[in-house]
């Protein structure tokens, strides 16, 4: 008898390994792992990477970015008969989220909560919060300070800053015949109100608060006077000095019909 023989191919299992590139599938979703010459669908789900967005695939260390969609006819187009690698690729989000929060110190010399403001950057690269202290202020350097850092693919980064509102000094007098009155020289907070008075002794009257920089605040007539502590450079003293005038009093003689000598 004839014996008959036949021969029977057996496909060849090849591995599909995954790089994703720092992100990863969804969760419950998966990827196949094995491919033959008989496979008909190669299908890939795309993974998901916080701050970036899919381009596409690379196959063994190529530069080419494959869409999903084209990735069964890249393998079949190039021959791969082997174990291959296939790598995510991506772009860095432009409009990833990021916070500056400044706190600013109050006229009590207190700090309460912070303003924030969101800002958006792309991802993975350095922001630079470029803020000075305004007039008044210094950077407060016993606090945390942060002005630059990377733009975290979740959000997360804060450049945070305190300013500090600055002190100067208010030195007050009076001269001769007046007294200040609930008001007192000191270092006073940028920005502060005081209430500035004298009592005015008899024989003399107020005649003006004069100022030793009127460029920053005015004389004034008037002897209950407000004043808003302002930035002083380089260390100066604001000086202001209650001026004070003596009254003239008017004397009436009655002789009783008598008369002053001649000449007198």
């Amino acid at each position: 008898d004839d014996t008959i023989l036949t021969a029977v191919a057996v496909p060849t299992d090849y591995t599909i390994s995954y790089d994703y590139n720092e992100g990863r599938l969804p969760t419950g979703v998966t990827n196949p792992e094995v491919f033959t010459v008989e496979d008909e669908n190669i299908t890939l789900n795309e993974p998901e990477r916080q701050g970036y967005t899919f381009r596409g695939w690379t196959i063994n260390g190529g530069t080419t970015i494959i869409p999903t969609s084209a990735i069964e006819e890249a393998i079949e187009q190039g021959n791969t008969l082997e174990n291959i690698t296939i790598k995510a690729e991506w772009n860095a989000n432009t409009n990833t989220k990021y916070i500056t929060r400044k706190y600013v110190m109050d006229l009590n010399g207190n700090y309460g909560n912070p303003e924030e403001t969101e800002e958006h950057g792309t991802t993975d690269t350095e922001a630079v919060w470029d803020i000075t202290a305004p007039e008044g202020f210094t950077i407060d350097d016993e606090y945390p300070v942060k002005l630059r850092g990377n733009i975290a693919p979740d959000g997360s980064l804060v450049l945070e800053v305190h300013l500090k509102r600055n002190k100067y000094s208010l030195e007050l007098m009076a001269e001769t015949g007046l007294t200040l009155d609930g008001c007192s020289s000191g270092a006073y907070y940028y920005g502060k109100e005081i209430n500035l008075n004298v009592v005015e002794a008899p024989g003399y009257s107020f005649s003006k608060w004069e100022s030793s920089h009127t460029s920053k605040v005015a004389n004034s007539e008037t002897k209950a006077y407000t004043i808003t502590m302002p930035a002083m450079e380089n260390n100066e003293i604001l000086r202001l000095t209650a001026k004070a005038s003596t009254i003239e009093y008017t004397i009436n003689y009655d002789l009783d019909g008598g008369a002053l000598p001649a000449g007198a």
